[in-house]
C-alpha cells in the first residue's frame, strides 16, 4: 500500500500546479502576441481610420475564435504551437464576413487583398 506524507501530497500540488500555470501562461503569451501583430496589421488598413472601435471589436472576437481553433496548449514534451496559414485565414474571413455584413464594402476588397499577401508571406518564412 502506497502511503504520502501531507508535505508529499503537498509537494506534489504545488509542482502540479507550477506546471500547469506555465502551461497557460505559454499559451497567454502566444495569444496575446499573435492578437497584437493582427492589431499592428489592420490597423494599416485605410478603412481602420474609419471606425477603429467596429474593427478593433471583430478582430478581437475573430481572433479568439480562430485561436482556439488553430492554437494548441501543447502537451508534456512539446511547447504549444499554431497553424498559423488557417489562423490567419480563419481571422481574415470573419473579418471580411463582418464588414460584408455592416456593408463596408472597401474594407472587405482590403481584406482579401491582406489575405493573399499574408498568406504569402507566412508560406515563404515557414
Amino acid at each position: 500500500m502506497l502511503h504520502l506524507s501531507g508535505k508529499s501530497v503537498l509537494g506534489f500540488i504545488v509542482v502540479f500546479g507550477i506546471v500547469i500555470w506555465a502551461k497557460f501562461s505559454q499559451q497567454a503569451d502566444m495569444n496575446k502576441q499573435m492578437l497584437s501583430q493582427m492589431q499592428s496589421v489592420i490597423s494599416q488598413l485605410d478603412s481602420y481610420s474609419g471606425d477603429p472601435e467596429f474593427f478593433d471589436n471583430v478582430l478581437r472576437s475573430e481572433h479568439d475564435k480562430a485561436f482556439a481553433a488553430d492554437c494548441d496548449l501543447g502537451g508534456r514534451y512539446r511547447g504549444p504551437s499554431c497553424n498559423e496559414q488557417k489562423y490567419i485565414t480563419d481571422v481574415l474571413a470573419g473579418m471580411r464576413n463582418a464588414c460584408q455584413r455592416a456593408r463596408k464594402d472597401a474594407a472587405v476588397l482590403e481584406f482579401k487583398a491582406l489575405e493573399q499577401v499574408m498568406l504569402e508571406e507566412s508560406s515563404s518564412s515557414s
